[in-house]
């Protein structure tokens, strides 16, 4: 579980990173120039491949094969996180040209005045139930 180590089915001691390009890329619009030394860095540690970024770096240790080495590349590419990298770019690049393109579809249309719909003073809001065992 990339990110959330508490949801890994396999938890190891010494735990380090895994840095995924497809996050800075998600990150371009939040500090571009972070994301931008980031990008080189993981070209220069060579995850940098023939069709993109890989998937990902693993600096845990444990899964580490050479001594020579403080990571592991995650050597694949999976579709969904190379799209949302190239939206990501394509977003940076145009000024939010996502949301415009999402936003111009009718059906998101029709439903945007609930996303400015503001809760009402005189609604009290349930609190969740603590689970007690």
């Amino acid at each position: 579980a990339f990110g959330v180590p508490q949801l890994a089915i396999h938890k190891v001691e010494q735990d380090g990173p895994v840095v995924s390009p497809y996050s800075t890329f998600m990150a371009l619009t939040v500090d571009s120039a972070a994301a931008l030394r980031n990008l080189r860095k993981l070209e220069h540690k060579h995850g940098l491949g023939t069709y993109g970024f890989y998937e990902a770096l693993d600096f845990n240790p444990a899964r580490c094969r050479s001594r020579l080495r403080r990571f592991e590349l995650v050597r694949c590419w999976m579709a969904h996180h190379q799209g949302m990298s190239l939206l990501s770019v394509a977003n940076f690049l145009h000024h939010e040209v996502v949301q415009r393109w999402f936003h111009s579809h009718p059906r998101v249309q029709a439903t945007e005045l609930l996303l400015q719909e503001k809760p009402s003073a005189h609604v009290r809001t349930p609190r969740p139930r603590s689970s007690v065992a």
